[in-house]
């Protein structure tokens, strides 16, 4: 597994290199707006190639904790954000997005600023599974997104089974679709609605009504 998550880091920031060195190559084009264009774009290519940016970035995020959400430095509070913003690492950031990789598991994710706090994509690599999640942007004056896709696969990558879900502004969910047989069509969806679930499943081209439950019913 350790083999497998050096691999990966190593994989994406050879990715992050050829996107920089082509990019680069391009720059000697004869093209006055393409040469604009790339000097843009080189200005939003960062590397966390070394421990010194790795712990700006961490300084950074700690100051947040501190002067914006308002802790105190040696409350448990912060101590247990802090720790959370260390379990894991910018691997690069492309203009708002970034790279991160969990410290334990190798998860990887890729999130948005402000402060690359909410993941879009994450992908979770385990011994017999693996994940991929997509994740909708969080809304203004939204606490959580709207919108996510859970894909499921195998050892060997391919796919089994997924989800995705619609939420409502608090976090409840509204609708959730689902992929039991892996064939790449939504064939049961839940509909939650005045404290009812409701249960349907694709005949043909129409969902039917099969199951009416609490929304607490598991």
């Amino acid at each position: 597994m350790r083999l497998f998550k050096i691999a990966l880091k190593t994989l994406v920031l050879l990715l992050a290199f050829c996107l920089g060195f082509i990019l680069s190559e391009l720059r000697y084009t004869t093209c006055p707006q393409c040469e604009s264009v790339l000097d843009d774009f080189f200005q939003f290519v960062y590397l966390y190639d070394t421990e010194q940016k790795l712990e700006d970035y961490y300084q950074m995020r700690a100051r947040v904790i501190f002067d914006q959400i308002g802790l105190h430095p040696e409350s448990p509070e912060a101590r247990e954000a802090i720790a959370l913003v260390r379990s894991e690492r910018p691997l690069v950031i492309v203009g708002p997005f970034a790279i991160f990789v969990n410290n334990d598991s190798g998860e990887f994710s890729v999130r948005e600023m402000p402060l690359f706090a909410v993941p879009l994509l994450i992908w979770t690599s385990h011994e017999q599974s693996k994940s991929l999640i997509f994740v909708s942007s969080v809304e203004e004056y939204w606490d959580v997104p709207r919108f996510l896709a859970h894909l499921h696969y195998s050892e060997e990558g391919v796919y089994e089974r997924g989800i995705f879900t619609v939420a409502r502004e608090d976090g409840t969910i509204v609708r959730a679709y689902f992929d039991d047989e892996g064939i790449g069509v939504f064939d049961r969806m839940l509909v939650y609605e005045d404290g009812i679930r409701y249960t349907y499943h694709l005949n043909g081209l129409t969902w039917e009504r099969v199951v009416d439950e609490p929304e607490s019913s598991n």
